[in-house]
C-alpha cells in the first residue's frame, strides 16, 4: 500500500475522525477550531490531534486567515478507497442507490455514501 493510501486508512480507522470528517463534509462549509469544539464533544487539544491526522491524510484542508485556521473537507483521497472497495463488490453510492431500487424490501442494508458505509461499520 502506498504512503498516502495508508494515511487515509489510518485516519479513517478512528470513529471520532470519521464523525469529524462527516460533520465538516456534510456542512459544505469551513469551520474554525472554536466552532468545531462547540459542535464536537471533546477537548480542543483532542480535536486538534484528530484534525492533524485528517490533514496528514489530505482529508481536511486548512486555510489561514490571519492567525486563524479554517478547516474544510477534501474527499478526493477517498476515491482510491472506493476503487479498493470495488475489489470486494462494494461500489459507488450510485450503485448502492440503484440496488436499493432493485431491492424494495430492503433485505440488505445499503449505505447512501462511502462515509455512511464507514459509519455503519461502527454500529
Amino acid at each position: 500500500m502506498r504512503g498516502m493510501e495508508e494515511k487515509v486508512f489510518r485516519a479513517l480507522a478512528d470513529e471520532h475522525r470519521r464523525k469529524l470528517l462527516k460533520l465538516i463534509h456534510d456542512a459544505k462549509r469551513e469551520y474554525n477550531l472554536s466552532e468545531l469544539s462547540e459542535l464536537f464533544p471533546m477537548t480542543r487539544q483532542g480535536l486538534s490531534k484528530h484534525l492533524s491526522k485528517l490533514i496528514g491524510a489530505d482529508l481536511i484542508q486548512v486555510r489561514f486567515e490571519g492567525r486563524e485556521k479554517f478547516f474544510r473537507a477534501n474527499i478526493e483521497p477517498l476515491e482510491f478507497v472506493g476503487s479498493w472497495l470495488g475489489d470486494f463488490g462494494i461500489s459507488s453510492s450510485n450503485e448502492w442507490k440503484q440496488n436499493e431500487i432493485a431491492d424494495p424490501d430492503n433485505k440488505r442494508t445499503k449505505p447512501n455514501s462511502f462515509l455512511d458505509f464507514i459509519e455503519s461499520q461502527n454500529q
